[in-house]
């Protein structure tokens, strides 16, 4: 959730920043700066992604291999 409340503010901060008169310099070093902030967190948004498939993966492995006692207690039918 924090991620998307920084994704939002970033397009805010991208909206109004050619309007707040600062010289092109500046507007150059702060798009740039604005764009390592977006390639970092979602990359870092990405590698918690992926750990956490990873555990769920793990997990749901083992979950499989819970046998129902209802069809293991049935008797045959003939």
């Amino acid at each position: 959730m924090i991620n998307y409340t920084l994704y939002m503010w970033v397009g805010v901060w991208l909206f109004f920043l050619p309007f707040l008169g600062l010289p092109g310099n500046w507007k150059d070093r702060l798009l740039i700066l604005t764009s390592i902030v977006i390639l970092v967190c979602a990359f870092l948004d990405y590698r918690r992604a992926k750990r956490t498939r990873e555990v769920e993966g793990g997990t749901g492995a083992v979950s499989e291999g819970v046998v129902d006692d209802k069809t293991s207690t049935s008797e045959p039918t003939h």
